[in-house]
C-alpha cells in the first residue's frame, strides 16, 4: 500500500466549543479538522458523525473522527499513523470503554502481552475512530438509509459489518475519555473511562495485528460477570452468564469459590472497605470476572510458571491499568464518580488476587464444554424441542456449554429428530399454546412423548409450560402413571431475556426506548417474569439433583418468582435503558395468558431445592438491551414489525 496520508477532524457540539478547540490544540498543528453539530438544538450525534465523515479531504488514505470530549496520549498522532499502516484496511478503534465487551477484549490482550485485540460483537467505539478514507467516505450513505434513531456507535458497527471490514482495537487505548455531560443521553449509564489508556511501554510498535474477532470475551458489567462466546455453526456471538460460561470454559468452580473465600479471609480490612459500598454478591461477581481473566491469561501463555506470569503482570503498566479499571468500570451504572473513586484501590487490590487465582488454578482446555454429568449412566444425552421454539433453541445451547449431547428434536416429540430417545436420558419439551382440551395427559397429543421414553431408557421427562396456561390440566399429568420416567411439567413464569422475544413485551418495550421510541404498554395483571438465565439455572439443578422427591400427585411444579407490574416494567426500562415517553392500552381480547394465580393447583418446591432466582429484573433488563443492540439478527433488532406492539 502507498503511503499513510491520515487526516483528522473533531465531531463537536458548540456548546463544547471550548473542549474541541483544546483538543485541536493538543494534536499537531494543522492536524485536525473542527466540525459542528448543524442541528445543536436537536437530540442523537449521528448527525454530527455524518458530517464528519462526509468531510474528508481530498488525498487523505485514512481518516479520523474524534469526539470533542476525548483526550489524547502523548505521541497520538504518530502511534495512529503507525497504527494505520499496521492495519491499513481496518477500522482501529482507539478508545474502548471500561465495561464493554471491547473493554474486556482489551483486558485479555493486555494480560496476553498484545498491542492489538479484534473488536468484540458490539457498538464500535467512536470517541477516537479512524477508518480507510474510502470506508468513511460510505458511511454517511449507510447512516442516512438505515441509521433511524439509533446511536452513531451502533449504525457504525452495523454499516462496518455490512461491507466486512473489521475492527481493532489498539493496546492500550491512546485516546481517553473526558468527564463531560453526554450529549447522547449516556451519562445514566455512569462515568465513561477507557479499559486500558496510554501508550505502549518502551516504544513498542504495532505490528502484528490480528486476523480474527476472539472466541471469548469476559467482561464486568452494571455489577455482573459476563462472557460473550462464539457458539454454533455460524459462529454467532452471544453473551451469556456465570453458570453457563464458566462451564463452557471447564473452570473449576469449587476451586474459585475456594479461592473466594481464603481472600475474604486474608484481607478482612479490604473487603470491610468494599462492604460499606458493594453488597457481597456483587463482590463475588466482581471475583468470577478477575478469576476468569486470570485462567484466560495463563492460557495465552501456554506452559509458563503461573508465579512468574503473576510477577509479569503486575510488573506491566498496561496490565495494570487494565485491571484497576475492571471493578469500577462494572460499578459505574450504579456509583457515582467520587464513590467509584473512593472504593476503587480495594477494589484494584482485591481484583489482582481474583486474576492471580484463575491464574494459579490448574490449568483446563478453554473451550472445552465440562462433561458435567459424565459420571451417570447415559446421563450426557438429551433430546430438547420442539423445532424452532426459542426457549428450547436457548436450552439446548446452554446445556450444550455444559458437556450434554443435545439433540434437537423435530415438531413430533415422538420422533426425537435423527435419534432413538432409548439413547437419551432426559427429554426436554415446551409446551405450546393453546393447551389441547384432552382431560389426561395420556389421552392428549402429548402421550406420544410419555409412551415412547416410557419404552426408552429414558428416565425423566420434564415439560416446560412458558404461559400457565397449562396447569391445570398439566396437573394431571401424573394420574394413572406406571412404571417409567418420572415426568414432570413446570410452570416457570414468563420467560425473558436475549433469545426470548415472544413471549412478553418485554422485548418490543426494551427496543422501542433503545430507539427513543414511546414504549407502548398494554395494561394487565402483573407477571412472573423469569430470566432466560434463570431457567436454564433450575432446569440444570433439577437434573443434577436427580429425581425430584415428590409424591406422585405433585408432579407439577411452580417455582415463585416476584410479579412485576406493567408500571413497574416500564419504569424499571426507562431507568436502565432509556427514559422515554410511555402511552398505556388496556389489553384487547382475552385475558394477559401470563397472570399470576394461572397455576393456582402448583405447588412451590423452590425452597426444598435450594435453588432461587438470581438475575434481578435491572439486569435482566440490561441483558435484554445488549442483546437486541449488538447481537440479535438485525430484523430484530432495527426493523421490527411495529404491529406486534
Amino acid at each position: 500500500m502507498s503511503a499513510i496520508v491520515l487526516t483528522g477532524a473533531v465531531a463537536a457540539h458548540p456548546r463544547r466549543l471550548a473542549s474541541a478547540q483544546a483538543l485541536i490544540s493538543s494534536a499537531r498543528p494543522g492536524f485536525l479538522r473542527l466540525v459542528l453539530d448543524p442541528s445543536p438544538e436537536l437530540p442523537m450525534s449521528l448527525r454530527t458523525a455524518i458530517l464528519a465523515w462526509s468531510s474528508i479531504p481530498e488525498g487523505s488514505t485514512h481518516h479520523l473522527v474524534l469526539e470533542d470530549d476525548a483526550t489524547l496520549a502523548p505521541g497520538f498522532v504518530e502511534h495512529a499513523e503507525a497504527a494505520a499502516a499496521a492495519a491499513p484496511h481496518a477500522a482501529i478503534a482507539l478508545y474502548a470503554n471500561w465495561h464493554s465487551r471491547n473493554g474486556g477484549a482489551v483486558r485479555l490482550a493486555a494480560l496476553a502481552g498484545a498491542r492489538w485485540a479484534a473488536a468484540a460483537s458490539e457498538y464500535t467505539p467512536t470517541v477516537a475512530l479512524l477508518l480507510p478514507a474510502q470506508v468513511g467516505a460510505g458511511f454517511a450513505d449507510y447512516a442516512r438509509a438505515h441509521g433511524g434513531t439509533w446511536p452513531d456507535d451502533v449504525v457504525m458497527s452495523r454499516y462496518l459489518a455490512s461491507i466486512g471490514v473489521p475492527t481493532l482495537l489498539t493496546v492500550p487505548s491512546l485516546a481517553e475519555h473526558g468527564n463531560l455531560p453526554s450529549l447522547s443521553g449516556n451519562d445514566f449509564h455512569g462515568l465513561r473511562i477507557a479499559a486500558c489508556h496510554g501508550v505502549p511501554a518502551g516504544g513498542a510498535g504495532w505490528a502484528d495485528p490480528p486476523r480474527q474477532s476472539p472466541e471469548i470475551v469476559p467482561f464486568f458489567a452494571n455489577g455482573m460477570a459476563q462472557c460473550q462466546l462464539r457458539i454454533g455453526q455460524q459462529g454467532r456471538f452471544l453473551s451469556v452468564g456465570i453458570s453457563r460460561y464458566t462451564a463452557h470454559l471447564n473452570v473449576d468452580l469449587p476451586a474459585c469459590e475456594a479461592a473466594f473465600d481464603a481472600a475474604v479471609r486474608a484481607v478482612p480490612d479490604t473487603v470491610g472497605r468494599l462492604g460499606e459500598a458493594i453488597d457481597l454478591r456483587v463482590l463475588h461477581e466482581f471475583w468470577l470476572a478477575g478469576f476468569v481473566l486470570g485462567v484466560l491469561g495463563r492460557h495465552a501463555h501456554c506452559g509458563a510458571d503461573p508465579e512468574t506470569l503473576i510477577r509479569n503482570w503486575m510488573n506491566d503498566s498496561s496490565v495494570r491499568k487494565a485491571l484497576d479499571t475492571l471493578g469500577p468500570g462494572g460499578l459505574c451504572s450504579s456509583m457515582t464518580a467520587d464513590e467509584l473513586i473512593a472504593v476503587q484501590p480495594p477494589l484494584a487490590e482485591f481484583g489482582a488476587l481474583a486474576v492471580a487465582a484463575g491464574a494459579r488454578a490448574e490449568p483446563t482446555a478453554a473451550r472445552t464444554p465440562a462433561r458435567a454429568h459424565a459420571n451417570r449412566p447415559n446421563a450426557d444425552r438429551a433430546v430438547v424441542g420442539p423445532a424452532g421454539d426459542p426457549l428450547a433453541g436457548m436450552l439446548a445451547g446452554d446445556l450444550s456449554s455444559r458437556g450434554w449431547r443435545v439433540v434437537a428434536a423435530g415438531d413430533d416429540p415422538a420422533g426425537a429428530g435423527s435419534v432413538q430417545p432409548a439413547a437419551a436420558d432426559m427429554l426436554l419439551w415446551v409446551l405450546p399454546l393453546p393447551p389441547p382440551t384432552a382431560p389426561r395427559l395420556d389421552d392428549g397429543p402429548w402421550a406420544a412423548v410419555i409412551n415412547r421414553a416410557r419404552a426408552s431408557r429414558a428416565r425423566r421427562i420434564y415439560l416446560l409450560d412458558p404461559t400457565g396456561r397449562w396447569a391445570g390440566w398439566s396437573a394431571r399429568v401424573s394420574a394413572g402413571q406406571g412404571p417409567g420416567p418420572v415426568v414432570t411439567c413446570l410452570w416457570l413464569g414468563v420467560p425473558y431475556g436475549p433469545e426470548l422475544n415472544s413471549y412478553s413485551q418485554v422485548g418490543v418495550l426494551v427496543d422501542q426506548a433503545m430507539q427513543l421510541r414511546p414504549m407502548t404498554v398494554r395494561r394487565g395483571a402483573a407477571v412472573p417474569l423469569m430470566h432466560a438465565w434463570d431457567i436454564a439455572s433450575l432446569v440444570v439443578h433439577l437434573m443434577a439433583e436427580g429425581d425430584p422427591p415428590l409424591p406422585v400427585a405433585e408432579r407439577l411444579q411452580r417455582y415463585p418468582v416476584v410479579p412485576v407490574s406493567p408500571e413497574r416494567l416500564v419504569d424499571v426500562i426507562r431507568t436502565v435503558v432509556r427514559p422515554v415517553e410511555v402511552r398505556f392500552a388496556d389489553a384487547q381480547g382475552s385475558a394477559p395468558a401470563m397472570e399470576l394465580d394461572a397455576a393456582g393447583a402448583a405447588v412451590s418446591r423452590c425452597g426444598s431445592l435450594n435453588w432461587a432466582p438470581s438475575v434481578r429484573l435491572a439486569e435482566g433488563i440490561w441483558t435484554v438491551a445488549e442483546w437486541l443492540a449488538f447481537e440479535a439478527p438485525s430484523a430484530v433488532a432495527g426493523d421490527r414489525d411495529e404491529s406486534s406492539t
